[in-house]
């Protein structure tokens, strides 16, 4: 999976694993695509667990592991769900996060993950288990983005149409994309045999992820 993700350019969350200790893989490989999560409590502690346990260090963020409300797999005993405790629940945490964040603005792995690391909290009290005592605020990182608008861009749109669709020969179309609109000239005459329009303008109507839409011009 690590290698995997180094060759797609995946990004994903690594536990540093809950042993009082330093960090564990698969967090201890310090990939670029991944982000190393430690655990902090409901009081922006480190978190600490049952049997003595407590969240490793070395991780880039802290997200909330004790008394995480979730399910079990394979848990037969009617106690299902319950609370658990541990890096093995911060970590899908800060998973979600990178999910719902990616919805949505969509942003390259390395934006991401510095989107993450950016807007979480500094905690004085975590800088012993995550650098900087970041701990994930998943507000921050989607309002960060969310919303920004989109502005429009240059390049070049080609559009063939035929002469059953368009008459007379001569005219114009309007291009619209994420509310941006602009007017083509075309001229279907002079291909006798596609009898085709083909228009490369200098400016487009072009917006980051927009729907186009083609109408004819009044």
């Amino acid at each position: 999976m690590t290698l995997a993700g180094t060759e797609t350019g995946m990004i994903f969350a690594a536990s540093t694993g809950d042993e009082c200790h330093g960090t564990l893989n698969p967090a201890g490989f310090y990939l670029a695509n991944e982000i190393a999560v430690s655990g902090s409590d409901m009081s922006d502690n480190v978190g600490q667990y049952p049997n003595g346990h407590c969240s490793n260090s070395g991780g880039d963020i802290a997200a909330p592991s004790v008394n995480v409300y979730t399910t079990t797999l394979g848990d037969t005993t009617g106690n299902n769900p319950h609370d658990w405790d541990g890096t093995s629940l911060s970590t899908p945490i800060v998973s979600g996060a990178i999910g719902l964040l990616e919805s949505a603005c969509p942003l390259p792995p390395s934006v991401v993950k510095a989107t993450i690391l950016g807007t979480a909290d500094q905690i004085s009290a975590l800088t012993s288990i995550a650098t900087n005592g970041r701990r994930l605020n998943l507000g921050n990182a989607v309002s960060s983005c969310a919303g920004a608008g989109h502005t429009a861009g240059t390049g070049t749109v080609q559009i063939r149409f035929y002469t059953k669709d368009f008459n007379p020969d001569t005219g114009s179309i309007n291009v619209t994309i994420d509310g941006y609109t602009t007017s083509y000239s075309y001229d279907t005459s002079v291909d006798t045999v596609e009898r085709s329009a083909q228009a490369s303008p200098t400016t487009s109507a072009a917006a980051a992820g927009g729907k186009l839409s083609i109408r004819a011009a009044a």
